[in-house]
C-alpha cells in the first residue's frame, strides 16, 4: 500500500509550457512526471558541473580560483621540495657525523668483540707490558728519516684566561689540558668553525665540540653554561660558554680543553700561548 503511494507520487505528471515573451503564444510543451523532472535536473546539474570543471582545468580561468598557484609559484614549490629533500639528506649525514665525533671524544666507542683480544689468552707479563705506558716498543721508526710536516693548524686563541693545572698526558689517557681560571669566567672559541655538538652529558657536564675549517676539532668540557647550539657558526674569540664545574668526571672548577686532528689528539700548548 505504501509502495503504491510512493509510485503514484513519482508518477504524477506535470506540464511545462513555453510562451512567447510578447505575444504569449505557446511555443512548446513538455510533459514530465516527478521522477523525470528529478532526472532532468540531475542531468542539467551534471552537465553544467562538467562544463565548469573543463573551463577551470583547461583555461586560464583557473588562475581566478582563490589559492590556485601561478606558474612562478608552482616552480618555487618544486624547487623548495627539492631543496627540502637535499637538506634532509644533509641533516642525516650531519647527525651521523656528530654521533661519531661525540662517541669518539666522549669515550663512548663500543668495542668490536670480533677483533678484541681476550685477556684470558694473554700471559701476565704481556698484560703488564701492554698496560705500562713507558714500556718501549720492540720496533720503532728510524727517527733519522723522520721529516716533520708543517702543521695545518694556525695559532689559536686561548679558550680561557688562566693557568694549566693538569697538562696534556696521553699516556695516562688525559688527551687535553685542564685550565683553572684566574680572572675571567668566559670560555671562547679558539678559531673560526661550526659547532657540531653543544649539550650536557653526565660524565663531562656541559660540552661543546667545534669543527674548524682546517679540519681539526676543539673540545670544551665541564662548562657551567653554553651559549651556542649545534650548527652555529663561531669566529675566533667568540664567547661560547661559561667556566664551570659540571659533570661527574670533574674534580673542581676548571676547563678541560682538547684538540684533535684526524683522530689524533694534539697538545694544545703547541698551538696556544696560555
Amino acid at each position: 500500500m505504501r509502495g503504491s503511494k510512493i509510485f503514484k507520487w513519482f508518477g504524477k505528471k506535470f506540464q511545462i509550457v513555453f510562451y512567447h515573451g510578447h505575444s504569449y503564444d505557446v511555443l512548446n510543451k513538455l510533459r514530465l512526471n516527478r521522477l523525470g523532472l528529478i532526472l532532468l535536473l540531475f542531468l542539467l546539474f551534471a552537465f553544467f558541473y562538467a562544463i565548469n570543471s573543463l573551463l577551470i582545468v583547461y583555461t586560464p580561468l583557473k588562475r581566478l580560483v582563490p589559492g590556485y598557484p601561478n606558474a612562478e609559484t608552482r616552480k618555487l614549490i618544486m624547487e623548495n621540495a627539492i631543496r627540502l629533500d637535499s637538506l634532509e639528506a644533509e641533516l642525516d649525514k650531519r647527525d651521523i657525523y656528530i654521533n661519531v665525533i661525540r662517541d669518539a671524544l666522549l669515550n663512548d666507542v663500543p668495542i668490536d668483540e670480533e677483533y678484541a683480544v681476550s685477556p684470558s689468552i694473554l700471559s701476565e707479563e704481556q698484560i703488564k707490558n701492554f698496560n705500562n705506558p713507558i714500556k718501549p716498543r720492540e720496533k720503532i721508526e728510524d727517527l733519522s728519516n723522520y721529516i716533520r710536516i708543517p702543521s695545518r693548524i694556525p695559532d689559536l686563541y686561548p679558550p680561557s684566561k688562566g693557568m694549566i693545572i693538569n697538562p696534556y698526558n696521553p699516556e695516562q689517557r688525559h688527551f687535553g689540558i685542564d685550565i683553572a681560571s684566574t680572572t675571567d669566567s668566559d670560555i671562547f672559541s679558539v678559531y673560526t668553525g661550526i659547532v657540531v655538538l653543544a649539550e650536557y652529558n653526565i660524565e663531562n657536564g656541559y660540552t661543546i665540540i667545534i669543527q674548524h675549517k682546517q679540519g681539526f676539532i676543539s673540545v670544551y668540557k665541564h662548562l657551567a653554561q653554553i651559549f651556542v647550539r649545534a650548527g652555529d657558526m663561531v669566529s675566533t674569540g667568540s664567547l661560547i660558554g661559561k667556566y664551570g664545574n659540571s659533570g661527574e668526571y670533574t674534580t673542581g672548577p676548571h676547563l678541560h680543553f682538547e684538540l684533535w686532528d684526524k683522530a689524533r689528539s694534539l697538545n694544545p700548548e703547541d698551538y696556544i700561548v696560555f
